[in-house]
């Protein structure tokens, strides 16, 4: 059951309207909860790198790791990142990347079908 990690940065836009999400920095599929979740632990502590400190960062984190298979958000981070996780379907990822769909029967076809999505956001690996 494959995930939808998208990482959005908040609008630096004056005119901004309520409820905006920003503009979306990052969208990559993964194929497990636990490297959904590590893909979002990894976006925090590099925002917490660039930021020079670690303070607040923490339940963050926490509640990255605890994150079910229905996903959620997290943030804002104090940079303004918000970051996505959303189950899909394996037919999802097909329709998007407009490949035939093909059930997935073993861990090598779910990992090409999250990559094929990857490539088409322009990320070269999962």
């Amino acid at each position: 059951m494959p995930f939808i990690v998208t990482t959005n940065r908040g609008c630096d836009d004056a005119e901004c309207h309520p409820g905006c999400r920003g503009r979306t920095f990052s969208r990559r599929a993964l194929v497990t909860l636990e490297q959904a979740r590590t893909s979002v632990i990894g976006r925090i502590a590099k925002c917490a790198f660039d930021a020079g400190t670690t303070e607040g960062f923490q339940p963050l984190e926490d509640y990255a790791r605890t994150l079910t298979e229905s996903g959620g958000t997290v943030g804002p981070l104090p940079d303004g990142t918000v970051i996505e996780v959303r189950h899909v379907q394996y037919q999802t990822l097909a329709d998007l990347t407009g490949i035939p769909y093909r059930c997935p029967s073993s861990d090598e076809d779910r990992s090409a079908a999250a990559a094929a999505y990857n490539a088409k956001q322009g990320h070269a690996h999962v």
